[in-house]
């Protein structure tokens, strides 16, 4: 499909997911085992919007690709540093996993 009909973070991240979805059933035999998100913000601020973007991404892979693999990489300071996210103080990496 065209580039240009793939928006940025939360509204595209379904649209890549339906899309890796429908390569990896036309395509069994070389299909994709999962997507590997690397936003990587630096500032604390911005780390609920990563927060919403892998929630929104995991729930869709839920419902249409169970056996697909979502993934996020990590940086030191998300390990280092907390997190308040809906509620829960912890690790920021561990509201990742």
């Amino acid at each position: 499909d065209s580039p240009e009909k793939v928006k940025p973070g939360i509204e595209g991240i379904k649209y890549i997911i339906d899309c890796i979805t429908a390569f990896n059933k036309k395509f069994p035999d070389a299909n994709f085992a999962g997507i590997q998100s690397d936003q990587e913000p630096n500032k604390p601020e911005n780390w609920h919007d990563l927060m919403q973007f892998l929630t929104v991404g995991q729930e869709h892979v839920d419902k249409v690709a169970p056996k697909l693999i979502f993934s996020q990489t990590l940086k030191p300071s998300y390990i280092r540093e907390d997190l308040n996210w809906k509620g829960t103080n912890k690790k920021f990496y561990k509201h990742i996993f």
